[in-house]
């Protein structure tokens, strides 16, 4: 096992053996070119070898990519993991390049939870485009702001909150400066119109590249309703793979569906995570739709519920939460309730009762049981509260006989049913 404490000038290299666990080489390498082929002649002293690297999404993901795409296996070790290796070794507590890597080594060991790294796909670029926009999207809203502050300085009572580029230059063309002091309020209002623009132009683009990535996923998170491009490949960016979560019940924990445990005493309780990280889409809380291309496609009704979110650190597993019923939106139109026939009941379910011999049929369908093709089989035996007979045409039922109805129907549906003499 050779394991490796990245860093943004060089990177720290130790050997260790798998069954006594103990140090055989350690050296550091420059993070140069020549520094990584050093370090790869280095490992080539070892036929049968695996690389330990620590933070592969952060500060080790260049040197770990390398590595993959050289066909090496390299895990993934999280920075937590080693430190908690380094804190519960001997040596108290010492802390070097060599002493952290010799920590990522034993974590790669001991622990079964390390994942293998694998080549940057589809969905590292989505997630690069989602992080993009969100940054544009926060330049976009300080610039906002700070035309809202100007407008105040400028005008009475400034403007409403929903600020667009057009309705900012139309408010603008409409102002004449007092002074020096609000000439230059009117120039910087200006400069911040034009970065907006520039802005919206940049979100465009962006939103357009998420859209063709979202589409050659061929998810099917988009046939939700309330998700639309953005949401989705926010989704798929975070997820990155569902292979890599155990077993549902893990993905729970990392999604925030799954309680957490807060018993106390003989007090057995859980509770939900009441975190979430900042790129978590709300979609799934309360039933808005934050994505317009999402509200293109008309009212249809959310069949599954997006997890919620919770620390990005993968966590024990623990069960999962009860489904919580998501809110409809509130301009979903409701079913229409089923056509009834004239004795109250609905058509493809029809009634009869016959007061003089107490016995009642129900007829499922539109059409008349035959009686040369129909077969009576009786459900229960006459003498046991009742009898009842099932009318079985083509395998299916096509009609249910009740004796003593009075005894097994409901008084109001008698009423309501269709009389017979």
């Amino acid at each position: 096992m050779i394991s490796v404490d990245p860093h943004k000038a060089s990177n720290t290299a130790a050997v260790l053996d798998p069954a006594t666990k103990t140090v055989i080489a350690s050296e550091r390498f420059a993070n140069t070119r020549a520094g990584y082929q050093q370090l790869r002649g280095f490992g080539d002293r070892w036929q049968q070898r695996r690389w330990a690297v620590e933070g592969c999404h952060g500060a080790g993901r260049l040197l770990a990519q390398r590595l993959v795409a050289d066909g090496e296996v390299v895990l993934d070790v999280p920075a937590k993991l080693a430190a908690r290796v380094r804190v519960y070794s001997q040596g108290h507590g010492r802390k070097t390049d060599v002493d952290d890597a010799v920590a990522i080594g034993l974590a790669a060991l001991n622990s079964d939870g390390v994942t293998t790294v694998r080549a940057d796909d589809l969905l590292v670029s989505l997630r690069l485009l989602c992080d993009r926009r969100d940054e544009l999207a926060a330049l976009r809203t300080q610039a906002v702001c700070r035309i809202h502050r100007l407008l105040a300085e400028l005008t009475p009572g400034g403007t409403h909150r929903g600020l667009r580029a057009s309705r900012a230059e139309q408010l603008l063309a409409k102002l004449r400066p007092a002074g020096a002091v609000d000439a230059v309020r009117l120039q910087l209002a200006h400069q911040h119109l034009e970065d907006i623009r520039a802005l919206d132009a940049k979100m465009k683009t962006v939103r357009e590249q998420i859209a063709a990535l979202v589409e050659q996923t061929n998810t099917r998170l988009t046939d939700l309703y309330g998700i639309g491009p953005l949401i989705a490949g926010r989704i798929l960016a975070e997820v990155s793979g569902i292979a890599r979560f155990p077993s549902r019940h893990h993905f729970a924990s990392y999604n925030g569906t799954a309680p957490i445990d807060a018993s106390s005493g003989d007090q057995v309780r859980h509770r939900l995570p009441s975190r979430q990280p900042a790129t978590q889409p709300r979609v799934a809380h309360d039933g808005r739709d934050p994505d317009p291309a999402a509200r293109q496609r008309g009212s249809r009704l959310l069949r599954a519920q997006t997890p919620r979110g919770q620390d990005s650190e993968r966590s024990a597993a623990v069960p999962e939460a009860p489904p919580i019923r998501p809110r409809l939106p509130t301009n979903a139109r409701r079913p229409r309730p089923p056509a009834r026939s004239h004795s109250g009941h609905n058509r493809r379910v029809r009634i009869s009762y016959n007061r003089d011999a107490d016995a009642a049929y129900i007829r499922l369908g539109e059409a008349t049981p035959s009686t040369h093709r129909a077969t009576t089989r009786a459900a229960l035996p006459e003498g046991v509260n009742g009898f009842v007979a099932l009318d079985w045409e083509d395998d299916q039922l096509v009609g249910i006989e009740i004796l003593d109805a009075s005894v097994r129907l409901p008084h109001d549906v008698l009423e309501q049913a269709e009389q017979l003499s």
